[in-house]
C-alpha cells in the first residue's frame, strides 16, 4: 500500500483513467467551437487546461515523493489535487470574473481517493489540505496533552 510506499500503485490509471477521458470528451465550449476546462489563467489570459495543470502537478509530486519512496503516490496526489476544478461551479467561476463565489474544488480529489479505499486516506489528507494545511486526522488535542 502507499503508507509505506514500498510497491507502486499504478491502480490511479485503471481508476481513473477512464473518468478524466469523459470529463475531457464533455468540456465546455469557449470561443469559435475550442472547448476546454480551464485551471488557471494567467495576467496575460493565458489559459492553462485542467488536464496539463493535473498532468503536469503529477509529474513534479512524483519527483519529490520519489526521494523518499513514494513517487507513484506522489503522482497520484498531484493528478487528484484539482480534479474539482472539473465541476461546472469551478468552471462558471474562472469563466465570469463577477463571479466571485468560492468554490471548493480542492475537496473532490480527497473524496474520490478516500471511496477507492481506507487506505488511501493518508493521500486524501494530502489532496484535501492542499491549500489549507494538513489535517491531523481527528486527534483531539487538549492543553494538558500540548505540554508533554
Amino acid at each position: 500500500m502507499v503508507g509505506n510506499c514500498d510497491r507502486p500503485e499504478k491502480t490511479y490509471k485503471k481508476l481513473f483513467g477512464s473518468k478524466i477521458k469523459r470529463l475531457e470528451s464533455t468540456q465546455y465550449k469557449r470561443g469559435k467551437g475550442m472547448e476546454v476546462y480551464i485551471a488557471h489563467i494567467n495576467e496575460a489570459g493565458e489559459i492553462q487546461t485542467v488536464k496539463d495543470h493535473l498532468q503536469g502537478t503529477a509529474e513534479r509530486a512524483k519527483q519529490f515523493a520519489a526521494e523518499f519512496g513514494c513517487g507513484e503516490a506522489g503522482y497520484l496526489c498531484g493528478l487528484m489535487h484539482d480534479i474539482g476544478k472539473y465541476s461546472v461551479e469551478f468552471q462558471k467561476r474562472i469563466r465570469d470574473p463577477e463571479h466571485t463565489r468560492k468554490v471548493d474544488h480542492a475537496t473532490a480529489g480527497a473524496r474520490e481517493l478516500r471511496s477507492m479505499s481506507p487506505e488511501y486516506t493518508p493521500m486524501a489528507m494530502a489532496v484535501a489540505g492542499h491549500h489549507s494545511g494538513l489535517m491531523d486526522g481527528g486527534l483531539v488535542r487538549t492543553s494538558q496533552a500540548q505540554d508533554r
